[in-house]
């Protein structure tokens, strides 16, 4: 099935979508998102907007094998 097909006349298929954006880095609601799609009966889940969170700090392995934030 394609996306973006006009559907002929008489014609019940379709694709049902689940759509979600901005979840800012939030591992709940990434969790919400992969389990949303099978929730809803959705033929596909399609994420955009904003991923991360506000800021990205980098994780520093040290020689003595301890990390650093």
């Amino acid at each position: 099935m394609r996306l973006g097909r006009r559907r002929a006349a008489g014609s019940a298929t379709g694709v049902k979508l689940f759509y979600a954006s901005d979840i800012h880095g939030s591992d709940v609601l990434w969790r919400k998102f992969l389990g949303a799609a099978n929730f809803s009966d959705a033929d596909a889940a399609v994420m955009r907007g904003d991923l991360l969170a506000k800021a990205i700090v980098p994780i520093e392995r040290r020689p003595d094998g301890t990390f650093r934030a």
